[in-house]
């Protein structure tokens, strides 16, 4: 867990666990500091990768994953450039949007 970013940790629980990431973080053995899963749930939901809601429900520690957050979770790149890849699909760009996204990891 500590080899990647918090926001793929998080992304990738609320795969497997259907409750809310904060609880399933707080059973493993070196815990991340909550203020550090909250401030990773917020940037998530800035980014467009999880809803406010959960259910329906304004929930403002969990949230539902869209599909921008599928494919953030699916490419092995950070979040900003798979979201950049994912913006570049949408309006044609796609080609130039990979060279971008490949471009600012190296």
């Amino acid at each position: 867990m500590k080899r990647k970013p918090l926001e793929f940790v998080i992304l990738n629980i609320k795969k497997f666990f259907k409750g809310p990431p904060i609880l399933m973080l707080q059973l493993v053995l070196d815990p991340p500091f909550m203020p550090d899963v909250l401030r990773s749930i917020l940037l998530l939901k800035e980014a467009g990768a999880l809803t406010t809601t959960t259910n329906g429900i304004f929930n403002p520690h969990d949230g539902d994953v869209t599909f921008l957050g599928e494919i953030i979770r699916i490419l092995p790149l950070s979040m900003k450039s798979s979201k950049l890849i994912a913006m570049g699909y949408i309006f044609g760009l796609l080609d130039e949007c990979v060279i971008i996204g490949l471009n600012v990891i190296y």
